[in-house]
């Protein structure tokens, strides 16, 4: 038997998280008020089934505990532990999707019990039936009998019909905390006799996303010889080490175009899964966005969370995730950083100028002026045209598949700043589409194509800032971009 299934907790004493969800149910069974219909909510491993049979095994009991739980030491918790309950039905609504199963069913419902006080009927993955099994389903639910419960469960409640939801009490089974599988994990290792590294329950914990019996079967499938380790985690799920992750990530932000190549090239060798890859860089990510608060690199930790926070949202809709995976990272390359570190660029362009010794030792500029010629060297160095905004929406009008953003610039307003151009959407629909890390990009890149790269582009909603007015256009311009 799978440790799982072995570890599955028999009554509320043993449920693990859920505190809730555990107080009410045992409330509701102690004052005799339970309902005809439950609807359980909750991702993959969150205990909805389990609940739901403790639940009916609860009704079910001659004895309850002074506490509203189930005794196991009565005739009908001994039936219901070996299986020999009849009136507790477990079906699989992936499987029984048709309207003529549920009429089965709600025709069987209508007999007694056989030996219990209640017919206790669990329906997992409710949200497969089809509609005309709902729809069968909606008198008996709105007025069971009163020798039947139903408990319904479900990952996916937006398929679930609102006449369905309305006739049951829904209970919302949140993720269980990384702490507590850990240390539900500790527990059982110690009853396995099961020696473990903690950064490997960390790591399990981690994947795992919440659901504790994903945590369990991981933990259970690497325990090698009694011993668990993150090495063997990492080598079978071909995970990135953590020094990996801060190399690939600080050749990003110095846009280190050939280490960045390289590593790319030790990722497609490696044929690693690119959304487990993805869910680890934003994790990564995330811990550095964490240590670096109220510091400089946390703008540049921040901006490169968004662009492979939307890269990872894409996946599905890609042909190959890895190729996804490398043009976004030729752009992060290829794309002037919207955070600038100054004092690197302007003691790069100080080296470039010929300055006479001579003048270096008689001049004395205060700190402002230095500054000031400093940029002015810049500017001389790397020379940008100016900028137009009307020119710069004709081009994203005449880019394929980018004619919204085009739309959402041609109410917008933008202001100059240095060489920071300032878009301001009119209202916040538009202010969220601009704003997306995808579209950054492709404003980035339009920019630096047409005007230089002497340009940054940023998104901001309208302020108090002088604002230019927005370009003129003509009617017909107008329904071009609508059409």
């Amino acid at each position: 038997m799978a440790l799982y299934q072995t570890y599955r907790p028999k009554d509320f004493h043993s449920l693990f998280g859920q505190t809730f969800v555990r107080e009410v149910l045992q409330n509701a069974l102690l004052q005799n008020r339970t309902v005809g219909a439950y609807l359980f909510h909750g991702s993959r491993g969150t205990g909805k089934t389990t609940v739901a049979r403790i639940l009916a095994k609860g009704v079910n009991c001659f004895s309850l505990t002074a506490d509203g739980n189930p005794c196991g030491e009565c005739q009908n918790c001994r039936d219901f532990e070996n299986g020999s309950l009849l009136d507790v039905i477990e079906i699989d609504a992936a499987s029984n999707t048709g309207v003529d199963n549920i009429r089965d069913m709600i025709e069987r419902a209508q007999f007694q019990p056989n030996q219990a006080p209640y017919k206790v009927y669990i329906i997992d993955e409710v949200h497969m039936l089809s509609k005309g099994a709902f729809n069968a389903l909606l008198k008996t639910l709105e007025e069971p009998p009163k020798h039947v419960k139903f408990i319904l469960a479900t990952t996916e409640i937006h398929k679930i019909p609102d006449t369905i939801i309305s006739r049951s009490q829904r209970y919302d089974f949140k993720r269980i905390k990384n702490e507590d599988i850990i240390e539900r994990l500790h527990f059982i290792a110690h009853e396995e006799k099961i020696q473990v590294e903690e950064s490997a329950l960390e790591l399990i914990a981690r994947l795992a996303k919440g659901g504790l019996r994903d945590a369990i079967t991981l933990f259970e499938q690497y325990s090698v010889g009694g011993v668990l380790k993150r090495k063997y985690i990492e080598e079978n799920l071909e995970l990135i080490g953590d020094d990996f992750l801060s190399d690939f990530i600080e050749s990003l932000i110095a846009k280190e175009s050939e280490k960045t190549l390289k590593n790319l090239v030790f990722l497609r060798e490696k044929s690693l899964d690119v959304r487990l890859f993805l869910e680890q860089l934003l994790f990564f990510l995330r811990n550095r966005m964490k240590e670096s608060l109220k510091k400089t690199e946390f703008g540049a930790y921040a901006n490169l969370f968004e662009v492979f926070e939307g890269v990872y949202g894409r996946l599905k809709f890609s042909p190959d995730p890895f190729l996804l995976l490398e043009t976004s990272v030729f752009r992060c390359i290829a794309t002037t950083p919207t955070i600038i570190h100054t004092e690197p660029v302007v003691s790069e362009k100080k080296e470039t100028k010929i300055i006479p010794k001579k003048e270096e030792k008689t001049v004395n500029i205060p700190p402002a002026q230095t500054v000031q010629k400093k940029e002015e060297n810049l500017s001389e160095a790397s020379p940008a045209s100016a900028f137009d905004f009307a020119q710069f929406i004709e081009h994203i009008r005449t880019v394929p598949k980018r004619s919204f953003v085009g739309l959402g610039l041609r109410v917008s307003t933008y202001s100059e700043e240095g060489k920071t151009i300032i878009i301001h959407p009119d209202n916040d629909f538009n202010y969220k589409k601009l704003d997306s890390a995808d579209v950054r990009l492709f404003l980035q890149e339009t920019l630096d194509t047409l005007f230089g790269a002497g340009y940054t582009i940023d998104i901001q909603k309208l302020g108090t800032r002088k604002q230019t007015q927005k370009p003129a256009t003509s009617l017909a311009d107008e329904a071009a971009d609508i059409f």
